[in-house]
């Protein structure tokens, strides 16, 4: 009888054992396996909560970490904001011409939400650094002018461009203007514009070069004798090259 009863016993205490197993022996943490691997971090990104940007430029690349991946990035306001995300990051664009605030929404597979909130200020008026009048001489080139508001990008276009010659470099947004070679003189405008068509003026004069009366410093009134070459002279002013002519070769010769 008592052998029975021990055997029940031993029974019983297995179960009680078997069922202590099954509940994790009632130790560890909620939310932490029984192997010890932790909890995955919060859904993160290194995107402040508000940025602002100017139209048609794009944010620095933003990572995005913790949460559950794969993410996902959206924008309330595509005609304003264009999201990018890709294994190296979540950039976000101001679409150029447009102005106003949105917002991004970047999602772990959870659900898990997290939102940047965007900026993009109206732009300035159109400016350049350049003077409203410009005079360059013959073959010159200005400065460096710096041209910025509006709404990029920016174009220059010279309404005399056989005369006058004007760029602007791309990333820098410096303008060149140039008086060309081979002219002689005379005025054009440089006309520079943004994306959006608005203009503004360089007034621009080429210089035409001073002209000087032709020069010989020989005397008006000269006596050489038969056979004799005189002293050279030299010829200066008007327009070179120059040519010098004997009114009798039979009796004087000449070169220049």
């Amino acid at each position: 009888m008592n052998l029975n009863l021990n055997r029940i016993k031993c029974i019983g205490v297995i179960l009680m054992l078997a069922l202590l197993t099954a509940c994790g022996g009632g130790g560890g943490n909620p939310g932490t396996s029984s192997g010890g691997s932790s909890v995955s971090t919060p859904l993160f990104t290194s995107a402040p909560g508000a940025i602002t940007l100017s139209s048609g430029t794009t944010s620095p690349v933003y990572s995005i970490s913790g949460g559950v991946a794969p993410y996902t990035a959206n924008s309330d306001k595509p005609s304003l904001l264009s999201v990018s995300l890709n294994e190296s990051g979540l950039t976000i664009t101001a679409v150029t011409g447009n102005s106003g605030s949105g917002t991004v929404l970047v999602t772990d597979s959870k659900g898990t939400k997290i939102t940047v909130t965007v900026t993009v200020p109206a732009p300035t008026a159109l400016f350049s650094t350049a003077p409203a009048n410009l005079t360059l001489a013959i073959g010159a080139s200005s400065s460096t002018y710096s041209v910025t508001g509006g709404t990029g990008s920016y174009t220059a276009v010279s309404t005399n461009p056989a005369l006058v010659g004007a760029t602007i470099s791309a990333g820098t947004n410096l303008l060149t203007i140039s008086a060309l070679s081979g002219t002689a003189g005379g005025t054009a405008n440089v006309i520079v514009s943004d994306a959006k068509g608005n203009q503004l003026t360089v007034a621009v004069t080429v210089s035409a070069p001073i002209q000087v009366a032709l020069f010989v410093d020989a005397p008006a009134n000269l006596t050489v004798g038969i056979g004799v070459s005189s002293n050279s002279y030299t010829i200066s002013g008007g327009t070179g090259p120059y040519t010098a002519v004997s009114s009798n070769t039979a009796v004087l010769t000449l070169t220049a």
